[in-house]
């Protein structure tokens, strides 16, 4: 079974980095998943694998709900 991983985007090694802007050249805001957080707050995520990780890798995008 894979490790799965949630991680904010700017702080994925580069290699990740550099190999999601390589699968997704044009964005991936159509590959998000949204999902409500412990503190409320909506959270966007772009699902990404590797051979050993399943990452959800959380966009800059979050907002709060009041």
């Amino acid at each position: 079974m894979k490790k799965r991983v949630i991680k904010d985007f700017r702080n994925l090694p580069e290699d990740i980095r550099e190999a999601i802007r390589e699968k997704y050249p044009f964005g991936y805001v159509n590959d998000l998943i949204t999902f409500t957080g412990k503190e409320k707050q909506i959270i966007s995520a772009l699902p990404y694998e590797t051979e050993e990780i399943s990452y959800l890798i959380k966009t800059p995008s979050s907002m709060h709900i009041d």
